[in-house]
Protein backbone atom coordinates (compact mmCIF):
# COMPACT_ATOMS: atom_id res chain seq x y z
CA UNK A 1 0.00 0.00 0.00
CA UNK A 2 1.02 3.47 -0.90
CA UNK A 3 0.18 6.84 -0.08
CA UNK A 4 1.39 10.17 -2.13
CA UNK A 5 3.40 12.30 -0.43
CA UNK A 6 5.66 14.56 -2.68
CA UNK A 7 5.85 15.96 -6.02
CA UNK A 8 9.21 15.56 -8.11
CA UNK A 9 9.72 16.42 -11.53
CA UNK A 10 6.16 17.26 -12.54
CA UNK A 11 5.21 13.17 -11.28
CA UNK A 12 3.68 12.21 -8.43
CA UNK A 13 5.93 10.28 -6.01
CA UNK A 14 4.69 7.14 -4.43
CA UNK A 15 6.03 6.28 -0.95
CA UNK A 16 5.12 3.02 0.79
CA UNK A 17 3.17 2.88 3.97
CA UNK A 18 5.14 1.59 7.02
CA UNK A 19 3.62 -1.63 8.26
CA UNK A 20 2.25 -1.07 11.67
CA UNK A 21 5.09 -2.84 13.65
CA UNK A 22 7.25 -0.01 12.28
CA UNK A 23 4.59 3.05 13.31
CA UNK A 24 4.45 1.42 16.49
CA UNK A 25 7.90 1.50 16.59
CA UNK A 26 8.32 4.93 15.22
CA UNK A 27 5.69 6.12 18.14
CA UNK A 28 8.13 4.53 20.53
CA UNK A 29 10.70 6.33 19.33
CA UNK A 30 8.61 9.80 19.15
CA UNK A 31 8.33 9.25 22.77
CA UNK A 32 12.20 8.20 23.57
CA UNK A 33 12.99 11.26 21.73
CA UNK A 34 10.85 13.84 23.63
CA UNK A 35 12.07 12.53 27.07
CA UNK A 36 15.85 13.15 25.29
CA UNK A 37 15.04 16.54 24.30
CA UNK A 38 13.21 17.68 27.42
CA UNK A 39 15.73 15.95 30.14
CA UNK A 40 18.91 17.64 28.32
CA UNK A 41 17.33 20.95 28.22
CA UNK A 42 16.10 20.66 31.72
CA UNK A 43 19.91 19.89 32.80
CA UNK A 44 21.31 22.38 30.98
CA UNK A 45 18.94 25.16 32.34
CA UNK A 46 19.73 23.79 35.93
CA UNK A 47 23.11 23.56 35.34
CA UNK A 48 23.45 27.05 33.41
CA UNK A 49 20.94 28.94 35.78
CA UNK A 50 21.44 27.89 39.58
CA UNK A 51 24.21 28.91 41.35
CA UNK A 52 26.91 27.15 43.05
CA UNK A 53 25.71 27.38 46.49
CA UNK A 54 21.79 26.66 45.53
CA UNK A 55 23.06 23.67 43.03
CA UNK A 56 24.74 21.93 45.96
CA UNK A 57 22.06 23.28 48.68
CA UNK A 58 19.43 21.41 45.92
CA UNK A 59 21.71 18.22 45.86
CA UNK A 60 22.13 17.99 49.65
CA UNK A 61 18.49 18.50 50.21
CA UNK A 62 17.54 15.45 47.93
CA UNK A 63 19.76 13.34 49.19
CA UNK A 64 18.12 14.17 52.75
CA UNK A 65 14.70 13.82 51.78
CA UNK A 66 15.94 10.12 50.49
CA UNK A 67 18.34 9.55 53.24
CA UNK A 68 15.26 10.17 56.03
CA UNK A 69 12.95 7.52 53.76
CA UNK A 70 15.72 5.21 54.30
CA UNK A 71 15.55 6.24 58.09
CA UNK A 72 11.65 5.48 58.20
CA UNK A 73 11.68 2.66 56.24
CA UNK A 74 14.68 0.94 57.70
CA UNK A 75 17.26 -0.56 55.75
CA UNK A 76 15.63 -4.08 54.93
CA UNK A 77 13.82 -1.87 52.15
CA UNK A 78 17.06 -1.62 49.93
CA UNK A 79 18.07 -4.26 47.70
CA UNK A 80 20.24 -7.03 49.79
CA UNK A 81 23.74 -5.76 48.66
CA UNK A 82 22.85 -2.13 49.50
CA UNK A 83 21.85 -3.73 53.43
CA UNK A 84 24.91 -3.39 54.96
CA UNK A 85 25.90 -0.35 53.81
CA UNK A 86 22.11 1.42 54.90
CA UNK A 87 22.63 0.10 58.27
CA UNK A 88 26.24 1.52 59.14
CA UNK A 89 24.74 4.85 56.84
CA UNK A 90 22.03 5.25 59.19
CA UNK A 91 24.59 5.35 62.03
CA UNK A 92 26.39 7.97 61.00
CA UNK A 93 25.56 11.52 62.76
CA UNK A 94 23.43 14.18 60.87
CA UNK A 95 25.92 16.26 60.39
CA UNK A 96 28.19 14.10 58.80
CA UNK A 97 25.74 13.01 56.30
CA UNK A 98 25.06 16.21 55.45
CA UNK A 99 28.37 17.06 54.64
CA UNK A 100 29.13 14.20 52.49
CA UNK A 101 25.65 15.00 50.53
CA UNK A 102 27.85 18.59 50.22
CA UNK A 103 30.69 17.05 49.01
CA UNK A 104 28.71 15.53 46.57
CA UNK A 105 26.81 18.27 45.34
CA UNK A 106 30.37 20.05 44.72
CA UNK A 107 31.89 17.36 42.90
CA UNK A 108 28.43 17.31 40.41
CA UNK A 109 28.93 21.26 40.10
CA UNK A 110 32.14 20.86 39.32
CA UNK A 111 31.10 18.41 36.11
CA UNK A 112 29.43 21.04 34.53
CA UNK A 113 32.25 21.70 31.97
CA UNK A 114 30.91 18.39 30.43
CA UNK A 115 27.76 17.76 31.57
CA UNK A 116 26.20 20.51 29.68
CA UNK A 117 27.48 20.15 26.84
CA UNK A 118 26.83 16.27 26.63
CA UNK A 119 23.16 17.26 27.58
CA UNK A 120 23.18 19.72 24.23
CA UNK A 121 24.12 17.00 22.74
CA UNK A 122 20.97 14.67 24.28
CA UNK A 123 18.85 17.62 23.45
CA UNK A 124 20.32 17.99 19.64
CA UNK A 125 19.57 13.98 19.27
CA UNK A 126 16.07 13.64 21.14
CA UNK A 127 15.01 16.60 18.27
CA UNK A 128 16.20 14.31 15.77
CA UNK A 129 14.51 11.21 17.29
CA UNK A 130 11.69 13.26 16.83
CA UNK A 131 11.79 14.55 13.62
CA UNK A 132 12.96 11.37 12.19
CA UNK A 133 9.96 9.26 13.90
CA UNK A 134 7.56 12.02 12.64
CA UNK A 135 8.44 12.53 9.02
CA UNK A 136 8.16 8.57 8.86
CA UNK A 137 4.73 8.06 10.51
CA UNK A 138 3.55 11.25 7.91
CA UNK A 139 4.66 9.25 5.01
CA UNK A 140 7.16 11.84 3.97
CA UNK A 141 9.67 11.27 1.40
CA UNK A 142 12.93 10.59 3.11
CA UNK A 143 11.23 10.25 6.26
CA UNK A 144 12.86 6.50 7.00
CA UNK A 145 16.04 7.72 5.77
CA UNK A 146 16.18 10.31 8.38
CA UNK A 147 14.59 8.08 10.89
CA UNK A 148 17.57 5.69 10.33
CA UNK A 149 20.19 8.58 10.17
CA UNK A 150 18.94 9.65 13.60
CA UNK A 151 19.00 5.95 15.17
CA UNK A 152 22.78 6.01 13.51
CA UNK A 153 23.67 9.29 15.06
CA UNK A 154 23.06 8.00 18.82
CA UNK A 155 25.22 5.09 18.76
CA UNK A 156 28.05 6.99 18.83
CA UNK A 157 26.79 9.67 21.44
CA UNK A 158 25.15 6.79 23.68
CA UNK A 159 29.14 5.10 23.74
CA UNK A 160 30.57 8.54 24.17
CA UNK A 161 28.09 8.84 27.13
CA UNK A 162 29.56 5.55 29.19
CA UNK A 163 32.88 6.73 28.54
CA UNK A 164 31.86 10.08 30.39
CA UNK A 165 30.33 7.90 32.85
CA UNK A 166 33.46 5.53 33.56
CA UNK A 167 35.53 8.61 34.16
CA UNK A 168 32.43 10.41 36.52
CA UNK A 169 32.13 7.63 38.30
CA UNK A 170 36.17 7.17 39.13
CA UNK A 171 36.13 10.93 39.53
CA UNK A 172 33.21 10.25 42.24
CA UNK A 173 35.09 7.48 44.18
CA UNK A 174 38.16 9.72 44.37
CA UNK A 175 36.55 13.13 46.01
CA UNK A 176 33.02 11.91 47.64
CA UNK A 177 34.41 7.78 48.05
CA UNK A 178 36.85 7.96 50.26
CA UNK A 179 35.69 10.98 53.04
CA UNK A 180 32.48 8.76 52.76
CA UNK A 181 34.78 5.57 53.61
CA UNK A 182 36.39 7.21 56.54
CA UNK A 183 33.33 8.39 58.10
CA UNK A 184 31.82 4.77 58.21
CA UNK A 185 34.82 2.92 59.22
CA UNK A 186 34.47 5.46 62.34
CA UNK A 187 30.95 3.74 63.24
CA UNK A 188 31.36 0.44 61.82
CA UNK A 189 35.30 0.25 63.86
CA UNK A 190 36.52 -1.89 60.23
CA UNK A 191 39.25 -0.40 58.51
CA UNK A 192 39.41 2.39 56.20
CA UNK A 193 40.84 -0.12 53.36
CA UNK A 194 37.15 -2.58 53.93
CA UNK A 195 34.61 0.40 53.77
CA UNK A 196 36.55 1.40 51.05
CA UNK A 197 36.41 -2.08 48.98
CA UNK A 198 32.83 -2.37 49.71
CA UNK A 199 32.37 1.20 48.41
CA UNK A 200 34.20 0.42 45.04
CA UNK A 201 32.30 -3.02 44.52
CA UNK A 202 29.07 -0.63 44.92
CA UNK A 203 29.61 1.77 42.31
CA UNK A 204 31.52 -1.24 39.92
CA UNK A 205 27.71 -2.92 40.60
CA UNK A 206 25.74 0.49 38.90
CA UNK A 207 28.49 1.13 36.19
CA UNK A 208 27.92 -2.41 35.50
CA UNK A 209 24.25 -1.95 35.08
CA UNK A 210 24.40 1.40 33.71
CA UNK A 211 26.73 -0.19 31.04
CA UNK A 212 24.32 -3.23 30.55
CA UNK A 213 21.66 -0.48 29.97
CA UNK A 214 23.39 1.52 27.85
CA UNK A 215 24.97 -1.48 25.47
CA UNK A 216 20.98 -2.82 25.04
CA UNK A 217 20.01 0.74 23.74
CA UNK A 218 23.09 0.71 21.42
CA UNK A 219 22.21 -3.02 20.28
CA UNK A 220 18.64 -1.56 19.67
CA UNK A 221 19.39 1.26 17.61
CA UNK A 222 21.63 -0.78 15.24
CA UNK A 223 18.99 -3.38 14.96
CA UNK A 224 16.54 -0.71 14.21
CA UNK A 225 18.72 1.29 11.65
CA UNK A 226 19.08 -1.85 9.70
CA UNK A 227 15.93 -2.62 9.68
CA UNK A 228 15.50 1.09 8.23
CA UNK A 229 18.03 0.91 5.58
CA UNK A 230 16.96 -2.43 4.57
CA UNK A 231 13.01 -0.68 3.77
CA UNK A 232 14.92 2.11 2.04
CA UNK A 233 14.54 2.16 -2.01
CA UNK A 234 13.32 4.37 -5.12
CA UNK A 235 9.95 5.73 -4.62
CA UNK A 236 7.60 4.77 -7.53
CA UNK A 237 7.25 7.68 -10.07
CA UNK A 238 3.22 7.54 -11.11
CA UNK A 239 2.39 10.31 -14.42
CA UNK A 240 0.27 12.93 -13.44
CA UNK A 241 -3.20 13.00 -14.70
CA UNK A 242 -3.58 15.85 -17.19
Amino acid sequence: MAAPSAESGGRLVLVPRLPRVLQALAVIFLCIGVFQLLAGMLEVNTAILTDRSTFISSVRDRQLSMFDQLAKDGPDSLASPLRPLGRTLLRLPRPEVERLFLLLGADLYERRSVTVPMALLQSILGFLLITGALAALRNRLGGVALWGWACLVNIPATLLSLVVMMVHANRLMHHVGLPAAEALAKVSSRPVAVETTELEALLRMYTSAQTALLAGWVLFLGVVTLVLQNRQGPPLPVPRDE
